[in-house]
């Protein structure tokens, strides 16, 4: 539930976005900064909770707190009044989702074996991108009945949650000689390596969820028809997040992972030759829905997996995992966003989907970035054709 609760606070502003520009006079390179205030403040509540506050107060705690400054700045964000309060606003909901995130997916990760682990992140993650549907209508209502009573109720049902979060047990208490996790990764050449991909897949979605609304508007599309593109590529991508988990974890990694790469490079490249908002719009669900839940999921499970044989403990995990997404989302939607502006609309598709293909190759060459023996089956390896 609070992953689909914060996904749907993330991705509500991409409807919200034309009506800020047309409000505020925002630029596009304005609207990009707005998107990544939200993962900024996640980058700096990820350090607070994986350095600070879980090891001394705990998962629970620590997403209490995020409950109630998710909420809080909910409420602020709702009766902004000005670009400056809106990007501080923002700011203050990542900071709650950081923490938030990063105490709930350590808890994921310490109930979770490994054998099962590619389903259960997935499932997590597919709830969270089952939440970006939710965003959408947010948006809608917003401008329907006004920001301040649907930023209101939102408020409401994340306290609800929080109350609900604090008479849950808390999971089990990580090794007392790891409870601090540190910052650098174990020296295995193929966890960095998987980390290294790991960067690419939340640039793509923020990036993508940022342009797309504003180059659907712009293309004539209205912003029902907005809406639906968001609210089908969040259902599709739902289930595709958790089946693909399964996969993984039945199948090996490799699979699944080739074919997201593949399916993101032919949307990628299909969003920037679309010339109608329909054939945008198509291109968006198929990347959101299959293309990313098939690239990222496998790269999730294998981090993770890959991480635990290198003596990662739970919060480590979550904070190297936390710490990708952040920096990734927060540094996507300004940079394409400026490609865009400064260049033409196919430019940041021709970028992403050649950022694509250079990991399609890297994969390609994972026998080379691998070093070291590693037993047929291991956990975090790639499938079981890769014995090294």
């Amino acid at each position: 539930m609070a992953f689909a609760l914060e996904a749907a606070l993330f991705s509500t502003l991409a409807v919200l976005l034309p009506h800020y520009e047309a409000e505020f006079g925002m630029s596009t390179f304005g609207s990009g900064v707005l998107a990544a205030c939200y993962t900024a403040g996640m980058v700096g509540a990820t350090f607070l909770a994986g350095l600070w506050s879980i090891p001394r107060f705990g998962a629970r705690s620590t997403a209490l707190v995020g409950c109630v400054l998710l909420a809080l700045a909910s409420l602020a964000f709702g009766i902004a009044g000005s670009v400056v309060t809106l990007d501080a606003a923002r700011t203050v909901q990542g900071v709650g989702a950081g923490l938030l995130w990063c105490s709930l997916l350590q808890w994921l990760i310490q109930t979770s074996p490994p054998g099962a682990r590619g389903a259960s992140l997935g499932a997590a993650f597919g709830a969270a991108v089952f939440g970006t549907a939710a965003g959408p209508l947010l948006g809608t209502a917003s401008q329907a009945i006004g920001t301040t009573t649907v930023f209101v109720v939102v408020a409401i049902v994340v306290l609800a949650y929080a109350v609900l979060l604090a008479r849950t047990p808390t999971p089990p208490a990580a090794p007392e000689d790891d409870a601090v996790p540190r910052l650098r990764l174990p020296a295995d050449p193929q966890l960095r390596w998987i980390a290294a991909l790991g960067l690419v897949p939340p640039v793509l979605i923020a990036a993508v969820i940022t342009l797309v609304p504003l180059q659907l508007v712009a293309r004539g599309a209205s912003e029902a028809g907005v809406d639906v593109a968001l609210l089908v590529g969040a259902l599709l991508s739902a289930g595709c997040f958790a089946w693909a988990g399964r996969i993984a974890d039945r199948r090996g990694h490799l699979a699944p992972l080739v074919f997201g790469l593949l399916v993101c490079v032919v949307t990628l490249l299909s969003m920037a030759v679309a010339g109608s908002p329909l054939g945008l719009a198509i291109a968006f669900v198929l990347f959101e829905g299959i293309g990313l839940s098939f690239y990222w999921v496998p790269l999730i499970g294998l981090f993770s997996e890959r991480a635990e044989v290198a003596g990662m403990s739970a919060g480590a995990i979550a904070l190297a995992l936390n710490l990708t997404f952040t920096t990734a989302s927060t540094v996507g939607p300004p940079l394409l966003t400026w490609i865009e502006q400064t260049s033409t609309e196919a430019a940041p598709y021709l970028v992403m989907a050649a950022a694509t293909l250079l990991s399609l190759a890297a994969v390609g060459l994972r026998r080379g970035l691998a070093s070291g023996p590693a037993p047929s089956g291991e956990p975090g390896r790639l499938g079981p054709a890769v014995d090294g």
